[in-house]
C-alpha cells in the first residue's frame, strides 16, 4: 500500500483554504408561481393608474455575506434597479389578476 506523505496532505489542504470573501452582485429577477396558491388576494378591480415604488434604503447594499469560521466578509448588492424590479413584479401580478 502507497502512504501519501502527511507535508503533501497539508499543502493540498492549504491550497484549497479560502483566504477571500469578494462582493457578490444578485440579479433581481421577478419568476410567477404557477400554483395558484401564490395568489394571495383576488380583487374587484385589478387596474391600476400607476405604481409608485420608492426605494427608501440609505445605502444600496442587500447584505453582507460571511465565511463561516473567519473573519472574511463582503457585501451582497442587486444587479439592477430594485424599484424596477419590484414595479414590474407588481405589474405582472395584477395582469395575472385580471
Amino acid at each position: 500500500m502507497k502512504k501519501i506523505p502527511l507535508a503533501s496532505i497539508i499543502v493540498c489542504l492549504a491550497a484549497c483554504a479560502v483566504s477571500s470573501v469578494e462582493p457578490l452582485t444578485v440579479p433581481l429577477v421577478y419568476k410567477a408561481s404557477p400554483t395558484p396558491d401564490a395568489v394571495l388576494v383576488a380583487m374587484n378591480c385589478p387596474a391600476l393608474a400607476r405604481i409608485d415604488v420608492t426605494d427608501r434604503r440609505t445605502a444600496p447594499v442587500l447584505g453582507t455575506r460571511f465565511l463561516e469560521n473567519k473573519p472574511l466578509k463582503a457585501d451582497v448588492t442587486a444587479a439592477n434597479d430594485p424599484v424596477a424590479w419590484a414595479r414590474e413584479g407588481v405589474q405582472h401580478f395584477m395582469c395575472r389578476m385580471a
